[in-house]
């Protein structure tokens, strides 16, 4: 745990703030396609504790990084190379995104096989 959280309950408090937040980017992600250079300002944070201030910058805003997806899964950020690595199940790949590259498949299709009875998307059920 955080030592900066003395308390379990503020902890898991802020993880549910953060985890709020990155669904709300998610969701914004599921739409038409967009390019970098009509991004624009696609909400706003609701600051309701001191902690999440410690966080998340006074100025940070949320932005559209891409979109056509039709359920998405993760994020998970990579801070060696500076990228955000997702999921789209529908389309049943892996995908990253970087300031640098922008957006970028990194795996297609991640599952490759025959499963009865399921239809199998980039996690693999």
């Amino acid at each position: 745990m955080f030592p900066l959280f003395a308390e379990r309950k503020t902890f898991r408090w802020v993880s549910r703030c953060l985890t709020l937040v990155t669904f709300s980017l998610i969701l914004q992600s599921c739409g038409g396609e967009s390019s970098r250079s009509e991004s624009q300002n696609s909400g706003t944070i609701e600051r309701v504790a001191p902690e999440f201030d410690l966080l998340v910058p006074a100025d940070a805003t949320i932005e559209k990084l891409a979109g056509g997806f039709a359920f998405t899964e993760g994020p998970v950020w990579d801070r060696r190379n500076n990228e955000l690595y997702f999921s789209d199940l529908s389309s049943n790949a892996i995908h990253t995104w970087s300031d640098a590259e922008g957006l970028q498949t990194f795996l297609q299709p991640v599952f490759d096989g025959d499963v009865e009875h399921a239809m199998v998307g980039s996690n693999g059920l």
